[in-house]
């Protein structure tokens, strides 16, 4: 019993210190807080900063769970790069072929592909499956991001290598440029093979017949196609529609030697953004680009056999004319930062005049008998690209939809979509290929004379 009696007060003399120490740290805390609302207010100040295209790059890198390189705008124009094939070349694993296909890690084109802003586009090319990427400019290139290994998020032929070219977008205020460049070649610099029929279009006549009658334009296909609505329609008039459309063809297919002009290149961007509104709440964007590139190659050849290469050879002369034209729109309008709508389309163009003429020998055409082949070609190819996207943020522009997606628990939601069409067609609308002997000169080797076979 007394145990617990000298317990008890124990406790009571600790509960009256503590209600003394409390008592006290009051009346100090009611001293003090007069003085301190006397006193100065005390001012935090938070400085933001925006990142690099190169630092939000680094980061990139950083957080991706797989093996991938980045080039950023500000790094390819330092260079001076004109495209992007050219650009890739200082990328590690890269291997650059015939100055315009890019294979990642040595690989073929069937374990290349391309992307544009993520989504994949098809290669004008009829004789290969990459897309030759000198045909894009360095100007519409934000950042490019190539991808070494699979991911989940990588499209389904993915085989060794990704390359995804991320476009730029509206500017924020005033933008305008233009530049012009000259340019020579040593090897191309002086004469070389040109063709006016090379650079003759397909008649309209003779395209619409190619649809009519279903890419035969034989005299047969002609008289059947005929005998459907007259079934006793003559083979003349089937001969005669014939010698009509090959009349309609350009009938000067010579070869001249000519002197070749130098490079040309041309780049122009306007773009500008508006701001609408009390607030300026609304803003409507602009970016207009336009490439423009022709240049003139001179690609001789000589090919021998392997077993008697002195007797069986051929020297090609050939000369490659090739004019490239870019032109990308782009428009963006934006409300506050919450909902982003943008609008690009791109049309890029290749077109490539080719003439050679072929001179050699063989078993059959010894010398001073010499086999000869003349040949041109005229190459369009063109890609369109359109794709659509937009991001929308419920959060406090439209307090209406906000107030809702409160009481629903969705009030951090957000919405992106993303829509591309691509689209790429290659015409050759004029070639012409001819085989003629000529009798040389037993003393100089000169041509004396020339007929076609």
């Amino acid at each position: 019993m007394q145990n617990n009696v000298q317990l008890f007060a124990r406790r009571n003399q600790l509960a009256l210190a503590i209600g003394s120490v409390l008592s006290a740290s009051t009346s100090l805390a009611q001293q003090v807080e007069p003085e301190q609302a006397a006193g100065p207010t005390e001012e935090v100040v938070v400085v933001g900063r925006l990142l690099s295209a190169a630092e939000s790059l680094t980061n990139e890198r950083l957080t991706l769970p797989v093996s991938a390189d980045f080039l950023a705008a500000e790094v390819i124009s330092r260079a001076g790069d004109p495209d992007i094939a050219s650009a890739l070349r200082r990328v590690p694993g890269i291997t650059l072929v015939d100055g315009k296909f890019v294979y990642v890690r040595g690989l073929g084109e069937r374990y290349s592909s391309v992307l544009i802003n993520g989504a994949a586009v098809p290669s004008p090319d009829l004789t290969r499956s990459v897309v030759p990427l000198d045909l894009f400019p360095s100007s519409i290139v934000e950042s490019i991001k190539i991808q070494k290994s699979p991911s989940p998020d990588a499209t389904a032929n993915f085989g060794g290598g990704m390359i995804d070219i991320r476009t730029t977008n509206v500017p924020e205020d005033v933008v305008m440029s233009f530049d012009i460049g000259f340019g020579f070649n040593s090897i191309s610099d002086g004469d070389g093979l040109s063709s006016r029929a090379g650079g003759t279009p397909l008649p309209p006549t003779l395209r619409s017949a190619i649809d009519t009658y279903q890419g035969d334009v034989s005299v047969s296909n002609i008289l059947t196609n005929l005998r459907q609505t007259n079934q006793f329609a003559p083979i003349s008039q089937a001969q005669a529609i014939h010698q009509g459309l090959i009349d309609s063809l350009n009938q000067d297919v010579r070869i001249r030697q000519e002197s070749l002009d130098p490079d040309l290149g041309a780049k122009l961007s306007l773009g500008n953004a508006w701001y609408f509104g009390s607030e300026e709440r609304l803003t409507l964007g602009v970016l207009l680009n336009a490439t423009y590139k022709e240049k003139w190659r001179n690609q001789d050849q000589l090919r021998q056999s392997v077993g008697n290469p002195s007797v069986n050879f051929v020297e090609v002369e050939r000369t490659v004319y090739e004019e490239q034209t870019v032109g990308s729109l782009q428009l963006g309008l934006d409300y506050t930062s919450d909902h982003e709508f943008q609008l690009s389309s791109y049309t890029i163009r290749n077109d490539e005049e080719e003439a050679n003429i072929t001179r050699g020998f063989d078993q059959n055409n010894q010398f001073p008998d010499q086999k000869v082949g003349y040949e041109t070609r005229l190459q369009d190819r063109e890609l369109k690209i359109t794709q659509l996207s937009g991001n929308h943020a419920f959060i406090e522009s439209l307090d209406f939809i906000s107030d809702r997606l409160e009481r629903w628990g969705m009030q951090d939601l957000e919405i992106g979509w993303f829509y591309s069409e691509s689209e790429a067609t290659t015409d050759i609308p004029n070639q012409t290929t001819f085989q003629a002997g000529a009798l040389l000169d037993p003393a100089s080797g000169v041509p004396l004379s020339t007929q076609i076979l």
